[in-house]
């Protein structure tokens, strides 16, 4: 779902949160301003969450591997899910796959702090 702004005219989705300065928070909790928000807000107005979900649907049947519907872009992150579409799709495309990631490195050193 899409909502106006009223001083700015720009379109943001429903879930992301302008907070008073005028930024706006991420559903990942990154707050953006400017130029920044900008681009953030025209990416997002583009996507079409009915063929992301469709798309996260046919990865998980052709893979045979969990994939989130309404975090498509989360659930590709790592890389291990789109080797193994690749070699499900042209066998022998990537020789050598790691094993899927429990956690995102990055994420366990945030989480620490």
């Amino acid at each position: 779902r899409q909502v106006s702004t009223q001083s700015t005219g720009s379109t943001i989705l429903a879930e992301d949160v302008v907070n008073l300065s005028g930024g706006i928070v991420t559903p990942g909790g990154k707050t953006l301003y400017g130029i920044d928000a900008q681009h953030y807000q025209k990416m997002q107005s583009k996507r079409d969450l009915e063929v992301e979900r469709d798309l996260a649907l046919w990865i998980s049947e052709v893979t045979q591997e969990p994939v989130n519907p309404d975090n498509l872009f989360g659930s590709l992150k790592s890389g291990y899910i789109l080797c193994k579409l690749m070699n499900t799709l042209f066998p022998g495309s990537i020789r050598r796959i790691e094993a899927a990631p429990k956690h995102d490195a990055f994420e366990r050193v945030s989480k620490s702090f």
